[in-house]
């Protein structure tokens, strides 16, 4: 049996099983790539080698990590459902790895934006608030990119959002849906974007995030409207998606001189600077809506080597060493004080205290 003979059971199965965003993974996967490579393949044929010397045709081909283990994975996933209806023999063997130099960390090494950079988002965010018929220009999308800067919310969250979501009186922002355009391919080959509005990504992605004091300052500036339930980009029953977003975010930018991004960097940027402020991973974790500890780690935290050297000097401390007054902590990743501030004040109160302090991070003073 060949492996385009298993495609259209496996991709009925999966419609009914997953997420409308992992389905679109699967289609784009299975339609753009593996028909072609493996279409014709007898299934007992794709083995460990044949897939290894794959992995190492994308790799120098300079694939995205992400792109090649997307298709990797939803092969897998086809032949593992292929040996479940006995159409491939079991036991075959499927231990790939990646070439070193085609890692996730090396593809989202540097990906923080600066303190400089974040300084000059906000005052340009700043500008437009003060000026909206000036710039002619909707102003509840600038504030958008702030609130993903201080809260660390995906796009498609950030465009999930409602007014209702964002409780000044209580001082949070609740995430409770994202906002997704899938690209889904049908039997025939032919494809078509839907949008859809679902839960977030995770169980843990639905969750609270403390609105931070330069946050508060923006969003108390917005008229709120009466009626809470429309979307806080748009102030209507329709949402935006994610690629308008973007599209007028990189507008944003360029009208202000700011070099563009990608919008996931503000995240990143969160993620990181909560780090590098001292928090612990725990709390950044369930900040930003991970399943667990070692995601947060793993995609996001890249100790810079004011970081490494500073973590060094601790490690001396400890031991009894006492450093020169003149090799004190000068080059610190964080403005002076605040790290051992925000320790403090995650000891008396994890989230609020720590949101606020990180802004100071994030921020040029």
């Amino acid at each position: 049996m060949k492996f385009g003979e298993i495609v259209q059971p496996w991709l009925a199965r999966k419609e009914a099983t997953v997420k409308p965003s992992t389905y679109s993974v699967y289609t784009c996967a299975v339609h753009q790539y593996l028909m072609q490579k493996f279409g014709d393949v007898e299934l007992d044929g794709i083995d460990e080698d044949v897939v290894q010397a794959w992995i190492g045709e994308m790799a120098a081909s300079g694939l995205a990590y992400r792109t090649c283990k997307d298709r990797v994975v939803a092969l897998r996933n086809a032949l593992r459902f292929a040996e479940k209806k006995e159409w491939r023999k079991s036991g075959i063997r499927m231990d790939v790895v990646f070439p070193r130099r085609f890692s996730e960390e090396d593809e989202r090494r540097e990906l923080a934006l600066t303190p400089e950079t974040c300084d000059a988002i906000v005052k340009a965010v700043d500008k437009e608030l003060e000026c909206p018929s000036w710039y002619n220009t909707n102003v509840n999308n600038r504030v958008g990119v702030v609130i993903s800067l201080f809260t660390g919310l995906r796009i498609g969250e950030v465009c999930g959002l409602k007014w209702e979501d964002i409780d000044l009186d209580e001082g949070v922002v609740r995430v409770r849906r994202t906002v997704q355009t899938n690209y889904i391919y049908a039997p025939d080959g032919t494809g078509r974007s839907k949008v859809s509005v679902g839960s977030p990504k995770s169980r843990t992605s639905r969750r609270d995030v403390p609105i931070c004091a330069p946050l508060r300052a923006r969003l108390e500036r917005l008229d709120r409207p009466a009626d809470g339930t429309s979307y806080f980009l748009t102030g209507t029953q329709s949402p935006t998606v994610p690629r308008t977003l973007r599209s007028s975010v990189d507008l944003f930018l360029e009208r202000h001189g700011i070099e563009r991004f990608n919008f996931h960097r503000l995240r990143h940027t969160f993620a990181t600077r909560c780090i590098e402020a001292g928090v612990d991973a725990k709390t950044t974790s369930e900040l930003l809506g991970h399943a667990n500890v070692n995601i947060t780690l793993n995609l996001y935290v890249h100790p810079n080597a004011d970081a490494k050297r500073a973590a060094v000097d601790r490690m001396a401390e400890a031991f009894g060493c006492c450093l020169p007054k003149e090799a004190a902590r000068t080059t610190s990743a964080c403005p002076s004080g605040t790290a051992q501030r925000v320790i403090d004040e995650v000891n008396r109160e994890p989230f609020v205290r720590v949101c606020n302090a990180v802004a100071d991070v994030v921020l040029v003073k």
